[in-house]
């Protein structure tokens, strides 16, 4: 049995821990479990800062793409963020026609 433990201490700062146990039988080396569990530490810290922003459709716009985004009142200056999520808003009584982007980490 091999055992690796993984962390991202500035998160632990900040939140305190919060405890993940993987289990994979296929694992062999130390090296391969570290590396799934750097694998699951990115995938956590990618879906963690969750945000939304409303924008007019673009038909273009694509899951896993990087956008970078410009708001004064949040402070924000072009700061990068990758789209998770989209979904796209239609109501014809409020004219209203536009998409919302779930964001998280680059």
């Amino acid at each position: 049995m091999i055992l690796v433990d993984s962390f991202e201490w500035d998160e632990i700062d900040r939140l305190y821990d919060r405890l993940k146990n993987i289990g994979d039988r296929n694992l062999n080396t130390v090296a391969e479990a570290g590396q799934r569990g750097a694998a699951h530490l990115r995938q956590a810290e990618i879906e963690a800062e969750a945000g939304t922003i409303i924008v007019p459709v673009n038909c273009s716009q694509q899951l896993y793409d990087v956008v970078a985004v410009t708001d004064a009142r949040a402070g924000m200056d072009e700061v990068d963020k990758r789209v998770m999520h989209i979904t796209l808003v239609h109501n014809p009584k409020r004219g209203e026609y536009f998409q919302r982007l779930g964001l998280g980490r680059v």
